[in-house]
């Protein structure tokens, strides 16, 4: 039933966040809302957007996958954007390596880029940076809700909507 929900959402872009950060799920939460924040602000041209539908706002659907022994704890989260499109670096990135997101009060911040391995790696090869935050605009709305919730159920609590209930 939520996957057909969802399945009729305009997602618009896929973000995954890459397992070598370990970030938690209430710093990526936080760290979203903020970002969610000002793309309403930029793109809506309000202050004030609580009032607004689900389909005239900015949100993120998000689902937690891996489990440390098999995979690497990671996150996939499907934007919505009630305007056709963001400018990601300026609106998503950017505003990420801003915030300076930490575990506790005396931990390291959480990394920018990652080193990780590319498309046809050898071992000889020097591993590859790349962003902690992966976007792309969604090919098939359809394919990116079924792939992102493949592992979900609804006893385990692995998936949350980011920026509709806290405006």
């Amino acid at each position: 039933m939520y996957v057909e929900l969802l399945q009729q959402t305009d997602f618009k872009y896929r973000i995954d966040v890459q397992p070598q950060g370990e970030i938690a799920a209430d710093a990526l939460t936080q760290a979203m809302r903020s970002i969610l924040f000002g793309l309403n602000r930029k793109y809506l041209g309000v202050r004030k957007f609580g009032h607004f539908p689900p389909e005239r706002k900015f949100w993120a659907a998000c689902v937690k996958e891996g489990d440390n022994l098999s995979k690497g704890v990671h996150y996939h989260l499907l934007l919505h954007c009630p305007v056709e499109r963001i400018d990601w670096i300026n609106d998503i990135l950017l505003p990420w390596t801003k915030l300076r997101l930490r575990k506790d009060a005396n931990a390291r911040p959480y990394p920018t880029w990652v080193q990780t391995k590319g498309w046809g790696h050898v071992p000889c090869d020097e591993l590859d940076n790349v962003p902690l935050l992966r976007v792309e605009r969604c090919q098939n709305v359809e394919a990116s809700v079924r792939y992102n919730l493949k592992d979900w159920s609804a006893r385990n609590s692995d998936a949350f909507i980011i920026g509709l209930n806290e405006t």
